[in-house]
């Protein structure tokens, strides 16, 4: 009777620690997500999928317009092969001849690779987190903070945060549609002092001035502009903590499993 309560318990602390890791994941590429649109002009659309429950559910967009570049989920995902490469410095591996299981958990990992690649590629950085290396699926790297340009550390209790903060808008995007496209205006409301947003717009304003001293002297409010100095100016320090929001994003990890949603 007590090995079988063991075993119970064994087991609960197993499916515990898969939805924490898991809901790791899709707070991260949440996060990039957010960033991309926040303050790279990113248009991204999603397509309404089932949802999920006590989780952070991964929004992997249908669709992302990026500096005029159109990206599928595909065009993202063979960003891995960069990403193995240059990054891991190992060959990325071929997944045609993979059982069904392994080729899902490769596909999964290899857009999470090509969208690490790709927010690296903008100026942002990241601590991969050490784990034993994959032999069956492409590796699924899983990183521990992610670093802003100018030096700000989101750690995964931030990420968490920000990942759910915008899993909530995308589920309120869609109303009674079943596709929804979300853009600046749409994440420009959400109370995030770490990423502050940049309209497009504001960033061609500051780009067009010619004296560099000007461009760092636009403040946030009233400006000419209205794009953050914080942006421009290292120095200057990065933002006043303010009341914190990321608790009342918090989920309760122990009970459903995520759901990812990759379409073909």
């Amino acid at each position: 009777m007590q090995q079988r309560a063991s075993k119970a318990v064994d087991a609960a602390l197993l499916r515990e620690r898969k939805t924490v890791s898991r809901n790791a994941e899709s707070a991260v590429i949440n996060t990039i997500i957010c960033i991309l649109i926040r303050q790279f002009g990113a248009v991204a659309t999603f397509r309404k999928s089932k949802k999920t429950k006590n989780t952070i559910k991964m929004t992997v967009p249908e669709s992302l317009i990026l500096n005029g570049e159109s990206y599928d989920q595909a065009k993202i995902a063979s960003l891995n092969q960069n990403f193995v490469k240059e990054i891991l410095g190992e060959e990325p591996l071929d997944i045609t001849k993979m059982n069904d299981k392994q080729y899902n958990r490769s596909k999964e990992a290899q857009f999470n690779n090509g969208l690490l690649y790709l927010i690296k590629s903008l100026g942002y950085d990241f601590t991969i987190k050490q784990t034993k290396k994959a032999k069956l699926t492409e590796r699924f790297v899983k990183i521990t903070v992610l670093k802003t340009p100018l030096g700000v550390i989101l750690d995964m209790n931030k990420l968490t945060g920000i990942g759910a903060m915008f899993e909530k808008l995308i589920s309120d995007s869609f109303g009674r549609e079943q596709s929804t496209q979300v853009t600046f205006d749409n994440v420009n409301a959400l109370n995030i002092p770490d990423i502050p947003a940049i309209s497009s717009a504001s960033v061609n304003c500051l780009a067009n001035n010619e004296n560099e001293a000007d461009m760092i002297s636009y403040s946030s409010v009233g400006s000419q502009c209205n794009v953050p100095q914080i942006v421009y100016q290292e120095s200057t320090p990065y933002y006043q903590m303010p009341p914190q929001t990321y608790q009342d994003y918090q989920y309760n990890f122990q009970q459903a499993e995520p759901i990812y949603y990759f379409y073909s």
